[in-house]
């Protein structure tokens, strides 16, 4: 906080070296402020568990199949690996981990005069999680008004507006984890496979395919209030107070037959969307 020196008070105080104003900081009264926040992160999974690679995932089988006589070669890769004893094996943490982001954006905008405080702000606030279509956004505006109108009457508004997006996926590698390692998701010519485990999983990769699989909500909130003060003399104080809240919730869901949650079901497709109004005073 500043401190002055006021040297006018001197002749106030015998002894002294002048009086100390102690003042915290506000709004300059005429003058706009604009100010400005930004951030940048970023985020990625610590102590997965980290599975064997294909090879390692070979010998395993191969020791653990000669210990009771069912392998003793080569020769015997094909009794015990079904026909996959060639593949080059799936990482299906590559495919699904990445890292994930956050942004966040704010600029605002003061203003102070005699009798009028003013305050506005905008802001925008993004996340990518771990997994695609794993992911949150917010946009909100803010603004609060103050004003004097005479020596006994203050009159005063907030006001805020936000809206949600968020779309997200339940972990895919809970299913991949449980697949045959040496199983590949993609055919020859690099087509996705829809289902894996001799048709009875559905390859988790489904789910990001275009249209194949959305979960997400909207939501948007509306929020206004005002506030009169009255003070007629000193050690009376009558406050009045009332607020209007309106909020928009939409949930949607739908998954095809080749997607993790379905597994070959039939599709399922489900809406909700609820309105409320709120009242305060």
């Amino acid at each position: 906080f500043p401190v002055t020196i006021s040297q006018d008070e001197m002749s106030r105080h015998r002894g002294a070296n002048g009086v100390i104003l102690i003042t915290t900081k506000k709004g300059v009264k005429g003058k706009t402020k604009v100010s400005l926040n930004t951030y940048f992160g970023q985020s990625e999974l610590a102590g997965y568990p980290q599975v064997q690679s294909a090879e390692e995932f070979k010998n395993f089988r191969r020791e653990a199949n000669r210990t009771i006589g069912n392998w003793s070669g080569p020769q015997d890769d094909n009794k015990i690996f079904s026909g996959f004893e060639n593949s080059p094996g799936t990482d299906w943490q590559r495919f699904f981990l990445q890292k994930g982001s956050q942004q966040d954006h704010q600029i605002g905008i003061s203003s102070s005069t005699e009798k009028t405080n003013f305050y506005a702000s905008l802001n925008y606030f993004k996340e990518n999680g771990l997994f695609e279509k794993d992911e949150m956004s917010r946009y909100s505006v803010r603004t609060n008004i103050d004003h004097k109108v005479s020596k006994v009457l203050n009159i005063g508004t907030q006001n805020q507006i936000t809206f949600y997006s968020q779309s997200f996926r339940s972990d895919p590698l809970n299913v991949a984890n449980q697949l045959n390692p040496l199983e590949t998701p993609f055919d020859e010519n690099g087509q996705i496979v829809p289902l894996l485990n001799n048709g009875r999983q559905v390859n988790p990769l489904m789910d990001v395919e275009p249209n194949n699989f959305e979960n997400s909500n909207r939501s948007s909130r509306v929020f206004t209030a005002a506030y009169a003060e009255l003070r007629p003399f000193k050690g009376f104080l009558f406050r009045s107070n009332v607020g209007v809240t309106i909020q928009n919730l939409r949930d949607g869901l739908y998954a095809n037959s080749f997607t993790v949650l379905r597994n070959g079901a039939l599709p399922l497709a489900t809406y909700t969307q609820e309105s409320t109004l709120g009242y305060i005073s």
